[in-house]
């Protein structure tokens, strides 16, 4: 089963552990996370790269302080993460945004490059899993929507309808196949 989880870690520490995970900050050299038998992964990318400076920017501020999707927790300690259970068999350090969660039944990215992308679609969005009965897991509960980064470069809020909502309130979506063919076709029309 492909867990939606999966595309907001952007440190996996590969052995389940956080061994050499100190502080309140990961390191931003490649070298210094894979002695730590951790790697990269989806936004994670930017970080090593230098065009994030601090994890704090993976998190959205609109999360309210002390949900477990908030800057605070990295800040705090560095080990915002997936410890129980594991993920894949892996452990993380999550962020706050769905990275790129258009796959297909095969459990492969639909976007791996630029060429890939043929019409407007999401990229980038606010967190959703199955995790959204509680409202500290929405970055905007109050208003009822995510907001949602687009393959064309633009940026969009999203407001359901109140049924699709109140899915997402139950428990849904139940994994990453359940999101791409029931919510994000939703999403995408409704985002304006």
């Amino acid at each position: 089963m492909i867990d939606l989880s999966n595309y907001i870690r952007w440190v996996v520490f590969t052995d389940g552990g956080f061994s050499g995970v100190s502080g309140a900050h990961v390191a931003q050299d490649s070298a210094a996370v894979n002695a730590q038998n951790a790697n990269f992964d989806n936004l994670g990318y930017l970080y090593p790269a230098k065009l994030v400076g601090d994890g704090r920017l993976l998190f959205d501020p609109s999360y309210p302080q002390g949900s477990a999707l908030s800057a605070d927790n990295y800040s705090a300690s560095g080990t915002l993460s997936y410890a129980s259970p594991l993920i894949n068999g892996s452990a993380g350090i999550r962020c706050s945004y769905t990275f790129n969660p258009v796959v297909d039944a095969n459990g492969l990215r639909i976007f791996q490059k630029t060429g890939d992308v043929k019409a407007r679609r999401t990229f980038i969005m606010d967190y959703i899993d199955s995790q959204m009965t509680n409202p500290g897991y929405f970055a905007h509960y109050k208003s009822k929507g995510w907001e949602m980064a687009f393959t064309d470069g633009s940026v969009a809020f999203s407001k359901p309808d109140v049924a699709t909502f109140q899915l997402v309130l139950s428990g849904r979506p139940s994994d990453i196949q359940d999101f791409n063919i029931n919510f994000l076709p939703v999403l995408e029309a409704d985002a304006k």
